[in-house]
C-alpha cells in the first residue's frame, strides 16, 4: 500500500509541475483537430458546389444550404430555378 501511495504522490507532483505544458499541449491538439475538421467540411462543400456548376453548365446555378444539407438548383430563365436531380 505504501508503494502505491508513493507512486501516486510522485505522479501528482509531476502533473502539478508540468500542468501548464500539459494544458498548452491539449489546447494545441484540440486546435489542430478542429482546424482539420473545418478544412474537411469546407473541401466537401466546395466539391459539391463544383459538381453543381458542371451539372448545370451552361446555365447559371445556385447551391442552396439549409443547415448542413445543400441542394443544387439550375436557372431555367431569369426568374425560374429548377432543382437538379442527380439520378
Amino acid at each position: 500500500m505504501k508503494k502505491i501511495q508513493d507512486f501516486l504522490k510522485s505522479l501528482w507532483k509531476w502533473l502539478m509541475k508540468n500542468a501548464v505544458g500539459i494544458i498548452i499541449a491539449m489546447l494545441a491538439i484540440a486546435y489542430v483537430i478542429g482546424a482539420n475538421a473545418a478544412y474537411k467540411i469546407e473541401k466537401d462543400k466546395s466539391q459539391e458546389e463544383f459538381q453543381c456548376e458542371t451539372s448545370c453548365f451552361p446555365q447559371q446555378n445556385e447551391y442552396i444550404y439549409h443547415g448542413d444539407v445543400g441542394s443544387c438548383w439550375c436557372y431555367v430563365d431569369s426568374k425560374t430555378i429548377k432543382r437538379y436531380n442527380q439520378e
